[in-house]
């Protein structure tokens, strides 16, 4: 084989060993765009979840305050009924 014939091949052959590690490299970039994005959206996804979370417990507190809020109520209208009739029962035992 030719000098010249020997010098080509090798070029060509660093040129193969060059674009092989160009790929490899491109595909690690890749793999860590790709985990990078899986992460952002789970960081995404959790903060929804604790969003939708503090709303949900909101919501029941408010539901829990407005029905003490009706009991209390009703407790006030009974009892003012109670005095209503004792009073009434006191004027006509009297």
């Amino acid at each position: 084989m030719s000098t010249a014939l020997c010098h080509k091949l090798q070029k060509l052959n660093s040129i193969g060993i060059m674009f092989f590690h160009f790929v490899e490299l491109r595909q690690r970039e890749l793999d860590r765009e790709r985990q990078k994005r899986e992460w952002e959206m789970k960081e995404r996804q959790a903060e929804e979840q604790r969003l939708a979370d503090e709303e949900r417990m909101r919501r029941q507190q408010e539901e829990m305050q407005l029905r003490m809020h009706h009991q209390e109520e009703e407790m006030r209208r009974r009892q003012q009924e109670n005095t209503l009739f004792m009073q009434v029962i006191f004027r006509i035992g009297t």
